[in-house]
């Protein structure tokens, strides 16, 4: 008997072009799901971003709103302050008025005595 009696020969099985296609379709459908998990993943990140910087602008608007509103309180207080200047600058011309006018009649008196 001969070694190469008692083995039978194993025949080779080829994959049909078919399967052959449908196991690379299968990896590259594998491939797109990965790839679609990890732009997932950066979609949820862009997501939370988004979420803060909303917040942030609520945060920034309130600070806005807040600083009109002291800027106008600012305002209203100068125009307080500028209405008052005005009032005693007239006070203090008619003051004048009233010295000056006293000064001419006492002048003039002085003349009339003298």
């Amino acid at each position: 008997m001969n070694l190469s009696d008692s083995f039978e020969p194993v025949p080779i099985v080829r994959p049909s072009p078919e399967h052959a296609r449908r196991a690379i379709l299968r990896q590259m459908a594998e491939a797109l799901e990965d790839e679609a998990a990890g732009l997932s993943f950066r979609a949820s990140s862009f997501a939370e971003e988004e979420f803060l910087l909303n917040r942030d602008i609520e945060d920034h608007q309130t600070e806005i709103s807040r600083l009109q509103l002291r800027l106008e309180a600012v305002r209203a207080e100068r125009e307080k302050l500028l209405a008052k200047i005005e009032m005693l600058r007239r006070e203090a011309f008619e003051i004048r008025q009233d010295v000056a006018s006293s000064e001419d009649e006492t002048a003039l008196a002085s003349f009339e005595c003298g």
